[in-house]
C-alpha cells in the first residue's frame, strides 16, 4: 500500500509539471498488468540518494516536492487528490526521487526503449525498471544505489538482460574498472544501436549493422559468469570483454567527437586470413600455401573511402587485452615457435605486421598479403586492491620481446614482412615501431578526462568521484 502510495504521489507531481508530463505518459503508456503498476510504484519508491545495508530500502519521504502543504491545504489540490494533505505533510529525512531527476531520465530513455515506429517498447522498459531494482538491493556496491534512477541503470539493465544484471550487481568486486564506468560504457553502446541516436545527442552517430549484430555477442561475453548460479566471480574472459567493449566505446566518442574518419569503428570480432610467404635463393617471394586465422577485435575504417566498409587493406585493426601483472609476465610474450599451431601473443602481434605490411619483393602482389593499413595493440591500465595491470617498465620489456621475429630458420618469418634477410629485417622493425603501436589505456582517465560530459551526463560531480575511484 506505503508504495503504491508513493507511485500516485509522484504521478500526480508529474501529471502538474508541464516538463514531467511527457515522462508520466511513457510510464502509463508502458502498464500493461498490475504487476507492471507495481514494478512502477516499487522503483519510484527506492531512495533518491541510495541507501546503506541489505534487506528491504528504507521508506523514503513523503512530503511534496513541488509544494509547501499543510495541514490547512485543501485535500482537493494537486497532492491532495492522490495522497490527502495530512499525509502528505509528513517529513522524512531520506529523499524520494524528485521530479527535476525523472524528467531527465525520461529524456533519455525515450530514444532507447523505441520500438521502430518510434514508440517506447513498454515491456523492455518495465523489464529494465524491475531488473534495476532487484539488482540495486543486492548489489555489492552499494554505492551504486546512487545511480538507480538514472538513465545509466535503465540502459545497462536493458542491455545486459533482467537475469544477467541482476547477478552483475552481485559480482562487482573483481572488475578491472568501476561499475560506474561499466554501466556508462554500456549505456553509450546502447545509444549507438539506434539509427537516430542523434536525438539523444546531436554528435551521435549509429553504429554500422556489423557491429550492432556483433554486439549483443560481446555482452554475452563481458557478463557471462552471470549465467552460472554457482559462480561468484568474473573471470579473465568476461574481464576482456568489458575492456573490448569499453574500447569500442573510445574509439567511437573520437570518431564523433572529432569528426576523424579513419577513427571510425566499422567492424567487430572480424575474421582475416593471413598468407606467409617463402623467399627463394634469388630473392623471389611465393605464397606458402597455408594462412593463418587472425581474429580483429575492432577494426576502424582507415583511410578506406568506401562506407561501412571492413574488409579493407585501407582499414585499421584495434587489439585489446586485460592482463594483469604477474612475476613471469614474459614468459607469455615468447617469440612464437612456428611449428605447430601455438597461440601466444607474440604470434598475434607479428601476424598483424605481416598483414600490414608492404611486400616489395618479385613473385607475390600486395593483394594476396596486404590486409591492413596499420593497427594498434591496447592494454587496459588499471588498479584494483590486490591486482594490478602492467607498469611502464613491464610494458618496454614487452615491446623489446614484439620486436622479435618468430623462433625459426626459415626465411618465411622475414620474407612475408617483404625483406630478403633476418637482419634487413631487424634493423628495419625498430623499438619504435612497437611502442608507437602498444599502448595502455585507464577508463577511469578517459572517462573523466574526455568523455564524462556525454557518458556521465546527468549525474552530480561529487557521485562521480565517489563511484568512480573504485576500480581502474
Amino acid at each position: 500500500m506505503w508504495v503504491s502510495n508513493i507511485f500516485l504521489l509522484i504521478a500526480g507531481e508529474m501529471a502538474t509539471d508541464d516538463e514531467a508530463r511527457a515522462g508520466l505518459m511513457v510510464m502509463i503508456d508502458s502498464i500493461a498488468s498490475a504487476d507492471d503498476l507495481l514494478a512502477w510504484a516499487e522503483y519510484l519508491s527506492l531512495p533518491a540518494d541510495g541507501w546503506e545495508g541489505d534487506g528491504e530500502p528504507p521508506s523514503v519521504d513523503t512530503a511534496m516536492n513541488m509544494f509547501d502543504l499543510d495541514k490547512s491545504q485543501s485535500d482537493f489540490g494537486p497532492l491532495g487528490m492522490v495522497m490527502g494533505s495530512a499525509y502528505a505533510a509528513k517529513a522524512n529525512p531520506i529523499k524520494r526521487v524528485d521530479i527535476a531527476r525523472l524528467t531527465f531520465l525520461f529524456s533519455k530513455i525515450g530514444k532507447g526503449f523505441a520500438k521502430k515506429l518510434g514508440k517506447v517498447d513498454g515491456a523492455k522498459l518495465v523489464a529494465a525498471v524491475k531488473s534495476t531494482t532487484k539488482g540495486m538491493k543486492v548489489t555489492d556496491a552499494q554505492g551504486l544505489r546512487q545511480l538507480v534512477h538514472t538513465p545509466l541503470a535503465l540502459f545497462s539493465a536493458k542491455a545486459i538482460g533482467p537475469a544477467l544484471n541482476r547477478k552483475f550487481m552481485q559480482t562487482t568486486k573483481n572488475l578491472r574498472m568501476s561499475p560506474l564506468s561499466l554501466m556508462a560504457v554500456v549505456t553509450y553502446l546502447e545509444m549507438h544501436k539506434q539509427q537516430d541516436c542523434a536525438e539523444i545527442y546531436p554528435e551521435c552517430k549509429p553504429f554500422p549493422a556489423q557491429i550492432v549484430g556483433e554486439l549483443n555477442k560481446l555482452y554475452a561475453t563481458a557478463f557471462a559468469s552471470a549465467l552460472n548460479d554457482n559462480v561468484h566471480w568474473i573471470g579473465g574472459r568476461e574481464i576482456g570483454g568489458a575492456f573490448h567493449m569499453a574500447m569500442l566505446a573510445v574509439k567511437q566518442l573520437s570518431y564523433e567527437l572529432y569528426d576523424v574518419s579513419s577513427e571510425k569503428p566499422v567492424g567487430m570480432e572480424v575474421s582475416r586470413e593471413i598468407n606467409l610467404v617463402t623467399v627463394d635463393e634469388r630473392g623471389r617471394a611465393k605464397l606458402l600455401g597455408t594462412s593463418y586465422k587472425r581474429r580483429v577485435d575492432i577494426v576502424l575504417q582507415g583511410s578506406e573511402t568506401k562506407v561501412d566498409e571492413n574488409e579493407s587493406e585501407n582499414n585499421i585493426w584495434v587489439e585489446v587485452k586485460s592482463l594483469k601483472y604477474k612475476s613471469k609476465y614474459l614468459d607469455s610474450w615468447k617469440p612464437w615457435n612456428l611449428k605447430g599451431n601455438n597461440y601466444s601473443y607474440h604470434r598475434q602481434f607479428y601476424l598483424d605486421r605481416v598483414a600490414s605490411t608492404t611486400n616489395q619483393l618479385t613473385g607475390v602482389g600486395n593483394r594476396e598479403l596486404r590486409r591492413s593499413e596499420d593497427f594498434e595493440w591496447w592494454l587496459q591500465s588499471f588498479t584494483r586492491k590486490s591486482r594490478k595491470s602492467y607498469q611502464p617498465n613491464n610494458m618496454t620489456e614487452v615491446a623489446k620481446k614484439l620486436r622479435l621475429l618468430p623462433s625459426s630458420r626459415s626465411n618465411m618469418v622475414y620474407g612475408s614482412l617483404g625483406f630478403t634477410s633476418r637482419d634487413a629485417a631487424d634493423k628495419a622493425h625498430k623499438q619504435s615501431h612497437v611502442t608507437s603501436r602498444f599502448n595502455q589505456l585507464s577508463i577511469k582517465t578517459w572517462l573523466l578526462e574526455d568523455a564524462k560530459s556525454i557518458l556521465l551526463d546527468g549525474i552530480d560531480p561529487e557521485t562521480i568521484n565517489e563511484l568512480i575511484n573504485d576500480g581502474g
